[in-house]
């Protein structure tokens, strides 16, 4: 497992499973197959490919587009975009702050997510 625990600085493709436990500044790229759990913070917005896994207890300050699967408990500045195809899960508990309108998709309990 690959992991990120200082400052990392630009854009990030992510092709094995990675911990997250400090900061990523820039663009994050979850490719299929890998999957990415996130204590830290990442201060740019994450793309999960379809075929890859993410899991959130730490912040993301940025848009999320998710044609995998994405679990969140933590806290997401900006907004969640979920294919129809994928899997998204958002805890009660977390915090999703995002500016504009929000679709919530038909049989889901959560906020701050649209349909891509």
């Amino acid at each position: 497992m690959n992991v990120i625990a200082s400052i990392r600085q630009g854009s990030l493709n992510i092709t094995n499973d990675s911990f997250i436990s400090g900061q990523q500044i820039g663009h994050v790229i979850l490719k299929s197959g890998a999957e990415l759990f996130v204590k830290g913070i990442i201060l740019g917005d994450l793309e999960i490919e379809a075929g890859s896994k993410c899991v959130i207890h730490g912040t993301v300050i940025g848009s999320i587009r998710n044609r995998g699967t994405l679990k969140v408990y933590g806290l997401v500045n900006g907004k969640i975009y979920s294919a129809k195809s994928a899997s998204l899960t958002i805890d009660p508990e977390s915090k999703i702050l995002s500016p504009g309108l929000n679709l919530l998709m038909p049989g889901c309990n959560y906020s701050g997510a649209s349909a891509l």
